[in-house]
């Protein structure tokens, strides 16, 4: 049976699947779609989804030689935490909470006493999300995570969002648009841009979301604007957070749409 939660605040509606990964699977305001979502990838019991928002956890990105070098234990690109199915811990109308705790899987890449707790929460303009880890063991607690927001962009616009993002040195010339490159997020950790199709899209997030990963692939009509702690790599350096014992780290982001006026 599918784990599928709808949430609705106003003329917002959310819809959050804990079983693949507490995935954000759709996000519409006021009859908008905001999320590009290829539905195929989600039902499919094995592969990575693409679209929606999906939790990038423990970290974001890859591991130089695929290694957690502190354990020198292999994960795979962007951790585990959106292959594992998270149990739900509490729900409202506009809002689902999701929990991960280690287990003897986990603990086989990544061997760390944890507790991740995902919130979502539809607002009056679009979805907040909390991501809280606590540290349930004796030493600190390696984390670099973030999230993955696929956003729908057709080919031909692709360049005219890209603008608003990075500087023009960084735009590849060459056809069809394709893109995989890190830059630091704004200060205020906040950038707006527009989406030809949809609106203005807002994406704000916490101050330990340092770098914003901008990434589209040739073949597809999205572009991705992913807050994450850091660079592919970050959890082995020491630009990692460093969670200690019995703390807790939280990490957040939203979206809002200002859709193009009637």
């Amino acid at each position: 049976m599918t784990a599928r939660h709808t949430l609705r605040l106003g003329d917002v509606e959310v819809e959050v699947r804990p079983d693949r990964g507490a995935l954000i699977t759709r996000l519409n305001v006021a009859g908008i779609d905001v999320l590009y979502l290829d539905a195929a990838t989600v039902e499919s019991p094995t592969g990575a989804v693409r679209g929606g928002i999906p939790l990038l956890f423990p970290f974001a990105g890859e591991l130089e030689n695929g290694r957690l070098q502190s354990t020198n234990t292999a994960m795979p690109r962007h951790g585990f935490g959106r292959r594992r199915p998270w149990a739900v811990a509490n729900s409202a109308p506009n809002m689902i909470a999701m929990r991960l705790a280690d287990d003897s899987e986990t603990r086989a890449e990544f061997p760390f006493e944890f507790e991740a707790t995902q919130t979502v929460a539809a607002t009056h303009r679009g979805v907040s999300i909390e991501l809280a880890i606590a540290n349930r063991g004796r030493q600190p607690l390696p984390l670099a995570p973030g999230w993955h927001p696929y956003f729908p962009c057709p080919a031909d616009r692709k360049r005219a969002c890209l603008r608003q993002l990075l500087p023009p040195e960084a735009i590849p010339s060459a056809e069809p648009t394709a893109i995989d490159v890190n830059v630091p997020a704004p200060v205020n950790r906040r950038v707006t841009f527009a989406l030809t199709t949809i609106g203005s899209v807002t994406l704000s997030c916490s101050d330990n979301l340092k770098t914003l990963e901008i990434w589209t692939p040739p073949d597809r009509d999205l572009v991705c604007v992913e807050p994450w702690v850091g660079p592919s790599n970050t959890i082995n350096t020491a630009n990692r957070v460093a969670v200690p014992s019995g703390a807790t780290e939280r990490f957040w982001m939203a979206i809002e749409l200002e859709p193009h006026p009637a």
